[in-house]
């Protein structure tokens, strides 16, 4: 099964995913022009919370073709990219019509089927359209940081239907 559909069901279950609340936790003033300075502002944050189920996991693999033993145990770990999906989730919701263009990852600590996450992501530049945000995501037990990187978008506009 090609990535691209693993991705994409990756992102269908983060957004569907048990607890999901999705936030805008800071907002910039509307504009006639369409830029990405004005759909964001450097310091904006968006917040979605997130758990994983086993049929999630079970579903994940089945589409990657990860057979890795450590997804299918007991207790299961939550597959990395399954978890930092979360991520182009939150762009997808909070600026509808947008592209996810680049994602940086590095998974710091394990998660388990089940355990309480929360996903950030932070504007961190803007320059046209294009917005690059900081992503955490964080364990809502131990406020541990387990998957961290940095993501680019193309922004199309806001929730709010900011242009």
């Amino acid at each position: 099964m090609p990535m691209a559909m693993a991705v994409a069901m990756a992102m269908a279950m983060a957004t569907r995913c048990s607890r999901s609340v999705c936030t805008a936790m800071a907002s910039s003033t509307a504009s006639m022009s369409c830029t990405s300075r004005d759909i964001v502002a450097i310091g904006d944050a968006y917040v979605k919370e997130a758990s994983f189920t086993p049929e999630d996991v079970k579903q994940f693999v089945h589409l990657t073709g990860d057979e890795n033993p450590i997804h299918q145990k007991a207790v299961a770990l939550v597959p990395g990219w399954l978890t930092a999906s979360i991520f182009p989730s939150i762009i997808g919701s909070e600026f509808p019509g947008s592209l996810y263009l680049e994602q940086s990852v590095r998974f710091k600590k394990k998660i388990y089927v089940g355990e309480g996450l929360t996903a950030k992501l932070v504007v961190k530049r803007v320059q046209g359209r294009q917005a690059v945000f900081d992503t955490q995501c964080f364990h809502d037990d131990t406020g541990e940081v387990v998957v961290e990187g940095e993501a680019r978008a193309l922004l199309k506009q806001g929730k709010g239907g900011k242009q």
